[in-house]
């Protein structure tokens, strides 16, 4: 009976060694080939979720990129900004979408939440370090491990197909042609109370931030926080007190491009927090004249 525990903890043991050797060997791989080079006219870009994702048409903005993605934390962008600012010494600022939603606890759902970890695990895994793969371990263990898997399958693939360029899985502008405020505005007459998520934060989001900010700046880029316009009725503004004290806090020497209260009409949006086609050709064709002339 001993002889045969003993064999086992040995299987479990090479098994789990060669399964972090193939996965490191996938890693290094993928990182020490991966193209994430812009066009050398790209001296612009922007990271952040859906809200800058749908605001910012960059074909009407120059020398200006998009790589925002919806539905993506800080905690995954922070990979992201690494790469694209180490392959593109081009790059002169570096804007930053921040806003009321992204400092909530929903954010935490984001990270290592079971909807969201397997697809992001597969894309950036190979460029995360060993404290940002524990901060997964860590709240979900159960997931992170059944991520593995399809972080694996995803990655060999890649390898096999020698498919090593990024460049357009990194997120770009999102046009949306619908318009659903009157809807949204009827449905919300009689459900306008603030959900509880909005009164509280995610530090972990708001530290990969920090991390985010720090990395530029010690690769001398110009870094500005924007936050892109949202409906005056949207509920996630509910935590606008908290959101201020959070950035005069921690964010107060960073720059603050605040466009929430920019004029549009009822037309101009998805919904109450995104902008559809004609919102975002407005809103970029104001900020790409406002670029020139007031952050050049």
């Amino acid at each position: 009976m001993k002889k045969l525990i003993k064999q086992s903890i040995l299987f479990i043991a090479i098994c789990l060694f060669v399964i972090k050797g193939l996965l490191f060997w996938e890693n290094s791989l993928i990182s020490k080939n991966a193209n994430f080079q812009l066009p050398s006219t790209t001296e612009n870009v922007l990271f952040g979720h859906s809200h800058s994702e749908c605001a910012f048409n960059d074909s009407l903005i120059t020398n200006f990129k998009n790589l925002s993605n919806s539905g993506e934390s800080y905690f995954y962008i922070l990979p992201k900004v690494k790469n694209i600012v180490s392959q593109n010494p081009q790059i002169k600022n570096v804007f930053i979408e921040f806003t009321n939603n992204q400092i909530t606890t929903n954010m935490d759902n984001w990270i290592w939440g079971e909807k969201l970890m397997s697809s992001r695990l597969a894309l950036h895994s190979p460029f995360m370090n060993s404290e940002d793969h524990f901060v997964l371990i860590k709240n979900n263990p159960t997931e992170y491990f059944n991520s593995l898997s399809v972080s694996f399958n995803k990655k060999f693939t890649r390898i096999w197909d020698a498919d090593y360029d990024f460049t357009d899985e990194m997120g770009a502008y999102k046009k949306l042609t619908i318009c659903k405020v009157d809807s949204i505005l009827e449905a919300k007459k009689n459900n306008d109370s603030i959900n509880q998520s909005y009164s509280q934060f995610s530090t972990t989001n708001i530290t990969y931030l920090k991390k985010i900010i720090e990395y530029c700046q010690s690769n001398n880029k110009n870094i500005f926080l924007v936050r892109s316009p949202q409906h005056k009725k949207y509920s996630g503004i509910q935590n606008e007190n908290i959101f201020d004290s959070i950035r005069e806090k921690e964010f107060a020497s960073i720059p603050f491009l605040d466009f929430n209260d920019f004029e549009l009409d009822k037309e101009d949006y998805a919904d109450l927090e995104h902008l559809n086609f004609k919102g975002a050709n407005k809103f970029s064709r104001w900020f790409n004249v406002y670029f020139k002339n007031d952050l050049h």
